[in-house]
């Protein structure tokens, strides 16, 4: 278990309930995102304000051998939120007005998918063959009447309505072990 407590220490306890670890994080909360496939890294989510004083979320990692946090991605305009590992552990995967990749030391971001081709993509789950994207754009777009689940392949193309359910806001897919199932 990791622990999200404002203004408190990061925990990473046993499943007996034993303090592993205990470290200050770098930033007002953190919130735990995702392990590393190896173990060795975990990402959070960490809100801190801008230097002109503006809240914002960025991406850290916590190595854990070391005990070190690195930030990976910038304190600026566009609020940071899901982040995910690729299934080799080599990049991640994460959501910054639209949906991004970068190397797992945050170098290289590109984007993948914009906001304006997929409203407003949020909430990342990536298939665990690392091939699809599973997503949920925050407005509105094409024939989608709400929140539906939308999948993209992993390089940024395909998009396709996966649940298109008008009477329905379909939010936070994720996928099944074996990669046949989105649940949301």
């Amino acid at each position: 278990s990791v622990s999200d407590m404002e203004g408190k220490p990061v925990r990473i306890i046993d499943s007996q309930g034993k303090v592993i670890f205990e470290i200050d994080q770098p930033g007002q909360r953190a919130h735990p995102l995702s392990w590393s496939p190896d173990g060795r890294t975990v990402l959070y989510l960490v809100f801190q304000d801008t230097p002109a004083g503006t809240p914002d979320q960025v991406i850290y990692a916590l190595d854990l051998p070391s005990l070190n946090w690195r930030q990976l991605t910038a304190l600026d305009d566009l609020a940071d939120y899901d982040a995910v590992w690729t299934p080799d552990g080599q990049q991640i995967i994460y959501e910054s007005g639209g949906i991004r990749i970068m190397n797992r030391d945050g170098s290289g971001s590109r984007e993948l998918i914009s906001y304006q081709a997929l409203g407003g993509p949020r909430r990342v789950a990536l298939s665990p063959d690392g091939s699809t994207i599973a997503t949920q754009p925050s407005s509105t777009f094409q024939d989608a009447n709400n929140w539906d689940i939308w999948l993209v392949d992993s390089d940024g193309g395909n998009p396709r309505n996966l649940t298109n359910t008008p009477e329905w806001d379909e939010e936070n897919p994720a996928w099944s072990p074996d990669g046949r199932f989105v649940v949301y």
